[in-house]
């Protein structure tokens, strides 16, 4: 029963994944480069923390590496999504100063 409630689960996921990524491939295209290797890195942490979690078993030890490899990258992703928007809070700072420089 818990099987088939995570493969509905993961299936509504990745449907709505599908609809979203068609609907919205404009965003997707203006995303920097730094969010998108961001958001990859944090779905992919994501999705290693949870192969890590399910194959959790006292006896095989071989859920460990998915774990730390799964939290390795979500911080990663995480640490570049914030790089990302302090280089576009930057960016914008650095454009309004310079307008301001060319008005006067």
């Amino acid at each position: 029963m818990i099987i088939l409630i995570r493969f509905l689960v993961i299936s509504i996921i990745f449907a709505y994944l599908k609809k979203s990524i068609y609907r919205d491939v404009h965003l997707i295209m203006r995303m920097n480069k730094y969010l998108k290797k961001g958001l990859v890195f944090l779905v992919i942490g994501i999705l290693l923390c949870y192969w890590g979690l399910i194959s959790k078993d006292p006896i095989a030890s071989f859920y460990k590496i998915p774990l730390v490899l799964g939290v390795i990258s979500f911080g990663y992703g995480f640490i570049t999504i914030i790089y990302s928007l302090i280089r576009k809070i930057e960016r914008r700072s650095i454009l309004e100063e310079r307008s301001g420089n060319e008005s006067d």
